[in-house]
């Protein structure tokens, strides 16, 4: 006979860092996280290469055609994020080419 053993994990409560923030440092935080793509999952990031491999990636309106739930000037935007910060990637040097 076999003795299973449940895993447990304890889960230390978070400490407290810092102050909180101010008003104003709450709405700069939600001005910062309109600006970035907080709305864009891993499923939105892998449709939009998957697009760019299929139509090129200066066809905005082909590749916002293949993004559910995202506008043209919305793709254009992350478009034109991706060119400048896409050597960022963790994995860019093992599965992509050069954008």
């Amino acid at each position: 006979r076999v003795r299973q053993m449940k895993d447990t994990i304890e889960v230390d409560e978070p400490e407290e860092v810092g102050d909180p923030l101010t008003a104003e440092e709450v709405e700069e935080k939600e001005l910062l996280l309109e600006e970035g793509f907080s709305t864009w999952s891993r499923r939105d990031f892998n449709a939009f290469i998957r697009a760019c491999e299929k139509y090129g990636r200066n066809d905005i309106k082909s590749i916002a055609s293949e993004m559910e739930g995202k506008t043209e000037e919305e793709v254009e935007r992350y478009a034109q994020v991706f060119q400048v910060r896409y050597k960022e990637l963790m994995d860019y040097g093992r599965n992509h080419q050069e954008y």
